[in-house]
């Protein structure tokens, strides 16, 4: 199908959608989080692992439970119509702080290129369908007395 026109205040709506849910993200609200995610989501890791809605929000409430802080940034490359979805290309830098034991946090820096697919939705402005990533480098950025 071809690539449509963007509508007038898309990319800003997609941003507002992002702040969002990095601000779920940050604040370890997993049913907010949640509510931007389509019940039919696919989301695919650069080694081709799929996970459901479902198999992501357990993955990220075990990290919610344990969550210091997170800090993230998402750089679009393009963003086209395809239909009625929206599919943007891009980067997202993040850091994160995991605590480890009692007192302690571990420190990681994250980037990740993928493709996203947003889908309106009734509840929310716009739901993720679909991630597919292209690469992520997870690296350890420190270790140190959680904050």
């Amino acid at each position: 199908m071809p690539s449509l026109p963007l509508s007038a205040g898309l990319p800003e709506a997609l941003d507002s959608v992002h702040l969002k849910v990095r601000d779920a993200f940050a604040r370890a609200d997993l049913a907010e989080y949640g509510r931007y995610l389509a019940s039919d989501l696919r989301y695919v890791d650069p080694r081709g692992r799929v996970q459901t809605r479902e198999q992501l929000l357990r993955s990220v409430g075990v990290q919610f439970a344990r969550l210091v802080s997170f800090h993230s940034a998402f750089s679009r490359e393009t963003l086209r119509m395809n239909g009625d979805e929206a599919v943007e290309l891009g980067t997202q830098e993040a850091a994160i702080s995991l605590r480890v034991f009692a007192w302690f946090e571990v420190r990681w820096q994250v980037t990740r290129r993928g493709r996203y697919t947003w889908r309106r939705a009734t509840e929310v402005p716009w739901q993720l369908r679909e991630a597919v990533l292209e690469t992520e480098d997870i690296r350890r950025a420190g270790f140190g007395l959680a904050g």
